[in-house]
This record gives C-alpha cells, structure tokens and sequence, in this order.
C-alpha cells in the first residue's frame, strides 16, 4: 500500500513537472493549464474571466462572482455581459474596481 501511495505521489509531481515545462515552451502562465482562474483586461472596458464560477448578482453597476474559494466583485458604470459559458465570462462597460475576497468577507 506504502509503494502504491509512492507511485501516484509520483505521477503527480510528473505531471506536473510536465504541465511547466509545457507551460514554458508555449510561453503561457503555469496558472491556465493547472485549472486556476484567470482574469485578463483589455483597458477598462473589457474583463474575461476563466474558470470556475457562480454569477451571485448582475446589475449594470456590479458583477459579483463566486469562484471556489473567493468572491470578485466588479464595479463600474453600463456592466453588461457581453457572453458567458460555463467556465468564462466577458464583462464589458467602464470597469471602475476589481475587489477579491474570501467567501464571509462579501
């Protein structure tokens, strides 16, 4: 069981040791391929988002998500949802403020 254990430890670290190394060949962030959420911005004007998420509360002033472990909360004026699936999110408007906090903080 101990030897059992020892392997898959190390299949684990393989992998990920894999997934860097791919990362740096294909010059992307280490955070995309192990499943973390990302945000990228073009200006203030748009935001995507990847991963896991809940959309909490939608006005055309704030956008609240819930991820795993945190809440994010976009403010701004004339917010929209441009489009959404069920692991990303385009957010356009005049984004004003991007607040992270844990789950009982929000």
């Amino acid at each position: 069981m101990k030897y059992m254990k020892q392997t898959e430890r190390d299949r684990k670290k393989e992998y990920e040791h894999y997934l860097e190394y791919e990362c740096d060949k294909l010059g992307i962030p280490k955070e995309i391929l192990k499943g973390y959420p990302t945000i990228r911005m073009s200006g203030n004007h748009f935001l995507d988002f990847r991963g896991d998420y809940v959309i909490e509360e939608y006005t055309t002033e704030l956008v609240r998500l819930r991820t795993l472990k945190h809440h994010i909360l976009i403010q701004g004026s004339h917010l929209c949802l441009a489009y959404f699936t069920k692991d990303e999110i385009r957010i356009s408007g005049n984004i004003l403020n991007i607040s992270y906090c844990s789950k009982g903080d929000c």
